[in-house]
C-alpha cells in the first residue's frame, strides 16, 4: 500500500457535526482548528465565526439540521 493512500484513508473531514442545541448547531472545523458556533434563527443560518448567512459553515449546518429533521 501506498504512503499516499494510508494518509488519505486516515484523513478525517475538515467539518464536523460537534453538538446540536435548541437552534445552534456547533461544528468542528479542523482546518481552523476551533468550534464555530451557527444560529438557526428566522429561517436562515447564520454563522458566528464569518458573521454571514452564506459560508461554508452555514452550508454544512443545513446538512445538519437537514438530517435530523427529516427522522422527526
Amino acid at each position: 500500500m501506498s504512503r499516499r493512500s494510508k494518509n488519505s484513508r486516515n484523513k478525517k473531514p475538515r467539518l464536523e457535526h460537534f453538538n446540536l442545541y435548541e437552534n445552534i448547531i456547533r461544528i468542528t472545523d479542523r482546518k481552523l482548528g476551533r468550534i464555530v458556533d451557527v444560529y438557526y434563527v428566522n429561517h436562515e443560518m447564520y454563522c458566528e465565526l464569518c458573521e454571514t448567512t452564506e459560508c461554508v459553515h452555514t452550508g454544512y449546518a443545513w446538512s445538519v439540521y437537514e438530517h435530523y429533521t427529516e427522522k422527526c
